[in-house]
């Protein structure tokens, strides 16, 4: 738990460190999107990359290897 809480700092910091010039986006440890961008797209986006995130972490964590049988050579 204290490791997660080291980790978010640490992301945090590298955002930070990343987008200097938008002080106004990073508000209150948030960061926010654009004001040009619709918060509906900022929702749509964020939902479809959390998808993609969570289905790569799923296909990796319950993939079946098979494995080899003992005396057959490939």
């Amino acid at each position: 738990m204290l490791a997660q809480l080291i980790a978010s700092i640490a992301a945090m910091g590298a955002i930070c460190a990343t987008f200097p010039d938008p002080i106004d986006a990073i508000k209150d440890f948030s960061v926010r999107p654009p004001a040009n961008v619709p918060l509906a797209n900022a929702f749509f986006m964020e939902v479809g990359l959390t998808f993609i995130l969570v289905f790569v972490i799923f296909t990796v964590a319950f993939e079946i290897v098979e494995k080899p049988e003992k005396g057959k050579r490939s």
